[in-house]
């Protein structure tokens, strides 16, 4: 009866996928069954052609009575591997069917369109514990204990002259997908991060270095100090400056981070002592999944890696699945079928202002037989029919 039920469920999925889509949780589940079960993979690929207007009209047909009478004329012979795939076939022409009579209605309802950005807040988790809602906070000060301002004009700022020297509490910044914001540190230097992104920092910097933790990504302008470095501490590796603009990425996508220098000279410690000085138009890459191993990249253009910056995408035939990571993590989407997008690649800029369904469709213009189809916050990979 488990098993049954089991691909009734799987059978349910497959239906809603094609007649209203999936949530998050519900693709990752059908994502996650259809790569552990190649032959219920293969079952699901040829069910893709099926017409559901057409399996609504044929079963508004049937002589119910009369069909069920031929049925128990039937052997029970059916081996375990037709069984399984039986279930799950005729559940899913039976709910595509009927399915297709509400959709029918349904479809008088268009789905909204998904903006560039988001509604979740971007969050300041003060010294106390406390967490601020900086959304609405665009011409507000704000001040913490003792007085501190640390909000100004809709961007972080704060001012060291109403901190003490010797303080050591600590703010975390944390920016939500589709965000984006710009701080200010108590020294001078500017920072701005991108979505998904989380920074822990002093409200004042003390001792012989100024230290922070970033997780994704930020773009920094640091204040020149030569007897306090900079550094940025984060899960694989250190960046120490003393007075410069970079980039650092955290993010992992094929298991690669990296720093990006602008200008300037930065430090990248990657640990085991393996640490490469970093001139320029240089970009130093390591790879997660082999620590300690630091790769120089002064081909690959600074100037695309921190763009976000000023609010473009932009690409210089980036292959088509690295494209849609970054897309999915600025407008809070999962994408399905991500391998029929292996061997495709992009080239161009596109604002990050312009809604999901502009920029995929600029992008699938460019590319030879991938298109799109956005249902709810899923997005359907499928290859273009001739």
């Amino acid at each position: 009866m488990e098993t049954i039920q089991k691909y009734i469920e799987l059978a349910r999925l497959i239906c809603k996928r094609r007649l209203w889509g999936l949530n998050g949780r519900e693709a990752e589940q059908l994502e996650a069954w259809l790569k552990e079960n190649p032959r219920d993979k293969s079952a699901f690929k040829n069910l893709q052609h099926i017409d559901p207007e057409g399996l609504a009209d044929r079963y508004e047909k049937i002589d119910i009575d009369r069909q069920w009478k031929n049925f128990q004329k039937r052997t029970a012979w059916r081996t375990y591997i037709w069984w399984r795939v039986g279930v799950v076939a005729a559940g899913i022409c039976l709910l595509l069917g009927t399915g297709w009579l509400f959709y029918r209605q349904a479809r008088l309802f268009p789905q909204p369109e998904i903006a560039a950005t988001v509604p979740e807040a971007v969050r300041l988790v003060l010294s106390s514990g406390r967490i601020l809602d900086l959304s609405d906070c665009e011409n507000v000060d704000v001040r913490e204990i003792e007085g501190k301002v640390i909000l100004h004009n809709g961007q972080l700022e704060y001012c060291s002259d109403s901190v003490k020297r010797n303080s050591e509490e600590t703010n975390t910044l944390i920016i939500p997908k589709g965000a984006f914001y710009h701080l200010i540190f108590s020294d001078g230097t500017k920072v701005w991060l991108n979505s998904d992104s989380k920074i822990t920092y002093p409200l004042v910097f003390s001792g012989n270095a100024r230290k922070v933790i970033l997780t994704g990504e930020a773009y920094f302008e640091v204040t020149k100090n030569s007897g306090q470095p900079f550094i940025v501490q984060t899960e694989n590796f250190n960046v120490k400056v003393l007075g410069t603009s970079f980039c650092i990425n955290t993010f992992g996508d094929n298991g690669k981070v990296y720093t990006a220098l602008e200008s300037g000279v930065v430090e990248m410690d990657c640990g085991r002592e393996n640490t490469l000085i970093l001139a320029p138009g240089q970009v130093a890459e390591l790879d997660v999944r082999r620590p300690g191993a630091c790769v120089r990249m002064s081909e690959v253009s600074v100037e695309q890696l921190v763009a976000w910056k000023k609010g473009l995408f932009c690409f210089r035939q980036t292959s088509l699945p690295d494209i849609l990571k970054q897309v999915a993590r600025y407008y809070d989407v999962h994408f399905m079928n991500l391998e029929d997008a292996e061997g495709e690649a992009y080239t161009g800029d596109i604002s990050r202002n312009v809604s999901l369904e502009v920029l995929l469709g600029a992008i699938s213009a460019q590319t030879t037989d991938i298109q799109f189809k956005i249902v709810n916050r899923t997005v359907y990979i499928t290859k273009k029919r001739d």
